[in-house]
């Protein structure tokens, strides 16, 4: 345990040295310095959790943009006190994250099913999963459950969750996806921008 808790100290010291060396580049932004770090830690968690709770491909986009947004929040406040361009405001954080968690809800209410419950890890035994349900109630939701749900968050977002539950695609996780991807490449952007080169973008259309 102590060699565990040791090297994940210098495995801290070593991101936070690494992340002052990627600050001090020329054109350094935050989706350049931070960016590849958001998109791998939100691509991880989603991993991990849609593994233990069983999460469809559906539920996975449904969860993707309260992960990436989390991951933006939890590196916002180093890359402040370096000064870095492109860091979010406090405010503009806090109203997309609960955008993500009212899309969230949206799904919920539209699909039946609670993505977070406990009750739904696939390891769990029958007598642990009856102990879970008991504390924190069935995944699949009651009528009234679903209700709640869908009365907390606007109508718009009510339409996008359907519109993903019954074609598996809408505007607002594309969106989500766009941003993990701006991140995912805001190294290789910054290197593009000072360089002068510049990219040519793919075509659009074909098979997804």
């Amino acid at each position: 345990m102590t060699d565990q808790i040791i090297d994940a100290d210098f495995g801290e010291e070593a991101e936070i040295a690494q992340a002052a060396k990627d600050a001090g580049k020329k054109g350094a932004t935050f989706a350049s310095v931070y960016g590849p770090k958001i998109y791998d830690g939100a691509r991880m968690l989603l991993s991990v959790s849609a593994q233990k709770l069983g999460w469809d491909s559906r539920e996975r986009a449904a969860a993707w943009p309260g992960l990436i947004l989390g991951q933006v929040s939890h590196y916002a406040w180093q890359a402040e006190k370096q000064g870095l361009e492109g860091v979010p405001d406090r405010k503009t954080i806090d109203r997309e994250m609960q955008k993500s968690d009212d899309f969230r809800r949206a799904y919920e209410a539209v699909s039946g099913v609670a993505l977070n419950n406990s009750a739904r890890e696939y390891d769990l035994t029958d007598e642990a999963r009856a102990v879970a349900v008991n504390q924190c109630g069935s995944p699949k939701l009651s009528a009234h459950d679903r209700l709640d749900r869908a009365r907390q968050v606007p109508a718009p977002l009510r339409a996008q969750a359907k519109e993903l539950h019954d074609t598996g695609v809408c505007s607002y996780t594309e969106s989500a996806i766009a941003l993990g991807q701006k991140y995912a490449n805001g190294e290789r952007d910054r290197a593009t921008r000072v360089s002068g080169k510049v990219r040519r973008r793919p075509e659009r259309g074909g098979a997804r």
